[in-house]
């Protein structure tokens, strides 16, 4: 157990204070009167958590986000929709650091084994982070002792410093100066972690980019990936904040059709789940429609479908891929879509080239005699 104080807590001519206006003996008091309840939460653990019975219907929502979002079923879509591009996945990142190229003479078995471990690489690469809901920063009262009112003024942060405790599961615990014991809050959890336990590139402040308008500068210059991933290091995937700036992204990027920036990268899945959560796949799919992917145009679809159908027969004909890719993507535009105009224009115009495709190659294949 470490006892630490916080920014505004006790500084040495506070405590210099206390002890010339204090005895000892009072203060050691005091400290034990603050620390103990503290000591005995350690010895338990929490052992009694907080009753889910009186969970809301948004509380509900919320577990449903990340429920649906392990779906095996959803995470092969998204994977799907990620896609790989080596040359994107493998692309030069900038740093301080110049590295030459090297060259290697392999055989075709070492070849092979060089592939394979890229491909793993890659996989890690593009593992995408973990979709969760808010968590809630209500912090729970242990205890409540009004008798140590106007002994101490400042509050004391008490850290349990045991190995094999993650971040969200330390117990820190908080000695309020009126007299509460309490559990630590989102923001004193995250600056006690990171003093005693700290990560590597993370900062103990927020960085100045995620506020506006540097923010907003970044974005404009289309630097999505790299915000992104930034994020990643300084906050926790439940925190509010992290969740915030990810939705300020993909808003950003949905109002700039800038859908390229992002596949085959990690974020493209949980940007294709908060479209297709949100029930706003239609610019995405209408990409998807003008670049000729239909295949993955559909994949979208079905993402969509698993997250909001309750027709059983339906999700079975999808996933038995009964359906083709074109029906299902009309079988959307005609039910569910909300830019039913822009999207029957497009598979409209897709339909048109891939006729001219084929009559195309018949007549390359008649010209060179290849017809039966």
């Amino acid at each position: 157990m470490k006892t630490t104080f916080n920014a505004n807590m006790c500084s040495i001519s506070k405590l210099s204070h206390l002890l010339t206006n204090k005895s000892v003996h009072h203060l050691n008091h005091v400290f034990r009167r603050t620390a103990t309840p503290a000591l005995n939460v350690l010895s338990t653990r929490f052992s009694h958590s907080k009753s889910s019975d009186d969970s809301t219907a948004d509380d509900m929502n919320a577990k449903d986000i990340e429920r649906i979002f392990l779906r095996p079923r959803v995470q092969t879509l998204l994977k799907r929709l990620i896609g790989f591009n080596d040359q994107k996945v493998f692309e030069a990142k900038p740093s301080l650091i110049s590295k030459t190229n090297e060259v290697r003479f392999m055989t075709d078995s070492e070849l092979n084994l060089m592939l394979e471990m890229a491909r793993n690489r890659a996989a890690e690469k593009i593992a995408m982070p973990p979709v969760l809901s808010p968590k809630d920063d209500t912090p729970r009262v242990l205890a409540t002792d009004y008798e140590l009112q106007g002994y101490i003024d400042s509050k004391f942060l008490l850290v349990d410093s045991s190995a094999g405790y993650s971040d969200q599961t330390r117990l820190i615990v908080v000695r309020e100066p009126n007299g509460v014991l309490r559990e630590a809050n989102r923001e004193e959890r995250y600056r006690m972690n990171q003093m005693f336990f700290p990560k590597e590139e993370r900062l103990l402040e927020e960085p100045k980019m995620f506020c506006e308008p540097n923010l907003t500068n970044v974005l404009d210059r289309h630097e999505y990936e790299f915000v992104l991933n930034r994020a990643c290091l300084q906050y926790e995937p439940n925190d509010p904040k992290y969740i915030d700036i990810c939705h300020k992204i993909y808003e950003h990027i949905v109002a700039n059709n800038q859908f390229q920036s992002l596949r085959s990268t990690r974020h493209f899945g949980p940007f294709c789940y908060y479209l297709a959560f949100d029930s706003r796949i239609d610019k995405l799919l209408n990409d998807y429609i003008l670049r000729e992917e239909v295949s993955d145009g559909s994949a979208l679809v079905q993402l969509y479908y698993d997250i909001h159908s309750s027709d059983a027969q339906l999700l079975d004909e999808i996933h038995a891929e009964v359906v083709s890719d074109v029906q299902l993507i009309k079988k959307y535009i005609s039910e569910e879509s909300k830019e039913k105009s822009i999207l029957e224009l497009s598979i409209q115009k897709y339909e048109e080239i891939q006729r001219e495709k084929a009559a195309m190659a018949e007549d390359i294949s008649r010209a060179h005699g290849l017809n039966a």
